[in-house]
């Protein structure tokens, strides 16, 4: 086995000197940016709080960080002008190698928070030495990429991977993602082409480890990016057996919109001396899980915001009754809430109660999905 199996590149190479641009590459990944860029002068009143032993002060700017050539490029690139809040104090966290527990609302700048320095320390550190001989060839070559950033949904996990590819353009490190509700064999290929910096839903990846095809014993960084929503959608016995392949001597980085004990208990069990990271309040949950953020809305509105998020929920074959009560239960209190002439002294609207009982909760049960839609659907009838 080569080291073309941790990516691709030698470890003779210098990793942080950027490569050849390419401008077909450049113009596909940088070209949608507006002139003005990314600009979050205005969310400087916004409060942070860090805790923890010896917490690495924050940044002001990217220029003050000592970044590889490759990232500074990127940087420009994607017209970052300046750190949000939640990057301004994570990135020096995880450049200094420190586990973190970041609680910052979605749409906050967290994903280029975790990104840009991991993706910087594997420039300047390279590749790990290369991985034992398993006696495979062609598809049967076993992958070991160098950092894992896990994802609840195909669609959150398709942007992070997007933004790795920005952040990592002149650069020898590959990404690459992997997601439930697609073809395998196409996952697959691109796996074989080399993969340094992973992005992945739990339970596909599951999968590929059970396969052979990955192997998480070169792993250095783990980072869970929405870790509350991946609890909330039953995910954790995947993730405590993703977590059970990687060396202890990783760093872990715990992104979460709230702070619930289940997500609490996890960090507790598997984070060593973490910087605790808030931004904002932690008593507001992220909008896309309270009802309060849906009053208002047409029902029908309701109703198809629901039903994307329950076909989004049953592509990625999560076991959770949870997930599925409480968003039909959403739909309830909105159309109760909704329904009324002059809130709160109105009558209220009595809403068509689900049977559970017609749903298969077993994990990978092909009724749960869709007896969810129908809920969903029998509901937004009444609304």
């Amino acid at each position: 086995m080569c080291s073309s199996d941790l990516g691709g590149g030698s470890a003779s190479d210098d990793w942080s000197k950027p490569l050849a641009r390419n401008e077909r590459t450049e113009q596909e990944l940088f070209g949608n940016n507006s002139s003005e860029g990314i600009n979050f002068e205005t969310y400087d009143d916004i409060p942070v709080e860090a805790t923890g032993s010896d917490v690495p002060p924050p940044i002001e700017d990217f220029e003050g960080l000592n970044l590889t050539a490759v990232m500074k490029g990127n940087i420009e690139l994607a017209k970052y002008t300046k750190p949000t809040p939640v990057q301004k104090h994570s990135i020096p966290i995880i450049l200094a190698k420190r586990d973190l527990m970041s609680c910052a609302q979605t749409g906050s700048g967290k994903t280029a928070a975790f990104l840009v320095p991991i993706l910087n320390r594997i420039f300047e550190e390279g590749p790990t030495a290369t991985p034992p001989h398993d006696g495979g060839f062609g598809r049967s070559r076993k992958l070991y990429p160098l950092a894992l950033v896990l994802a609840p949904t195909r669609e959150l996990a398709s942007q992070i991977f997007e933004e790795a590819r920005k952040f990592s353009y002149r650069s020898r490190v590959r990404a690459c993602v992997v997601y439930g509700g697609a073809p395998t064999g196409e996952q697959l290929r691109e796996l074989e082409k080399g993969c340094h910096v992973l992005v992945a839903t739990p339970g596909r990846l599951v999968d590929f480890m059970e396969r052979g095809k990955i192997s998480l014993e070169h792993c250095k960084f783990l980072c869970l990016d929405e870790a509350d929503r991946m609890l909330d959608m039953g995910f954790e016995p995947q993730i405590r057996k993703i977590l059970g392949h990687i060396p202890p001597q990783r760093q872990t980085l715990f992104f979460t919109a709230t702070w619930p004990k289940e997500v609490r208990a996890l960090a507790v069990e598997f984070l060593k001396s973490p910087v605790h990271v808030q931004v904002g309040s932690s008593s507001s949950p992220p909008s896309w899980s309270r009802p309060s953020s849906w009053m208002g809305l047409p029902r029908m509105l309701i109703a198809v915001r629901l039903l994307l998020y329950l076909i989004a929920w049953a592509m990625t074959g999560a076991p959770s009754r949870l997930s599925c009560r409480s968003s039909v239960e959403m739909l309830h209190v909105s159309c109760r809430k909704t329904s009324t002439t002059s809130w709160p002294m109105a009558r209220s609207v009595r809403p068509l109660e689900p049977k559970w009982s017609d749903v298969s909760m077993r994990p990978g049960s092909p009724r749960t999905g869709g007896a969810c839609l129908r809920s969903v659907s029998a509901c937004a009838g009444r609304c």
